[in-house]
């Protein structure tokens, strides 16, 4: 099913080369392969992708569930501060932030509910 939904991403890229949310889809995709070389391009996408504002919340969003998929937990804090820092970053985001350290105390991100 991944392989599948793969090939009809890279073809919409080849066809849309400038539609960075299709290159992110294709990303996403990568991320969730068994191969390693495919996880490592998606996530090298997805690096770049975080440049391009039209797409770049989104492209913290994939690299930090797959951050947090692989438990690389000091990348996890790292891209929640960055999301953290956006000028557009919404509650939510902030709130996925904080839910991703696998040492919220550590990670310097309070959720609301947490005590002062």
């Amino acid at each position: 099913m991944l392989a599948a939904a793969e090939q009809h991403l890279t073809m919409a890229v080849r066809l849309s080369p400038n539609d960075p949310q299709r290159q992110l889809e294709l990303a996403e995709v990568q991320l969730r392969s068994d191969d390693r070389s495919k996880r490592d391009a998606g996530r090298a996408l997805a690096e770049r992708l975080k440049s391009d504002p039209k797409v770049r919340r989104d492209a913290l969003h994939v690299l930090l569930d797959d951050a947090s998929r692989w438990r690389h937990d000091s990348a996890s804090v790292e891209l929640a501060r960055e999301l953290d820092r956006l000028p557009d970053a919404t509650f939510a985001d902030r709130l996925r932030g904080a839910r991703h350290p696998a040492r919220p105390e550590r990670s310097g991100f309070h959720c609301c509910t947490d005590p002062a």
